[in-house]
């Protein structure tokens, strides 16, 4: 978002429910994002584009029936 204009710039399109977290990377034009459908994206923001995604309710480890797929 282009905060002095108040317009979006670009839309990152993949997840299926509410986001929960981002985070940004300092040195690289890449985000990353978590939300309830259990899934972490890694978006490229040069073409707005995602480039990796983790289904983290998948794996055992992380799992966690009781409380749902959100990250």
């Amino acid at each position: 978002m282009d905060l002095e204009m108040g317009t979006f710039r670009r839309a990152l399109r993949g997840h299926t429910d509410y986001i929960h977290c981002l985070a940004l990377r300092e040195r690289s034009p890449e985000v990353l994002s978590g939300d309830e459908d259990g899934a972490v994206r890694l978006w490229d923001l040069r073409p707005a584009k995602e480039v990796q995604t983790t289904e983290v309710y998948k794996h055992e480890e992380c799992s966690r029936p009781h409380s749902g797929r959100w990250i």
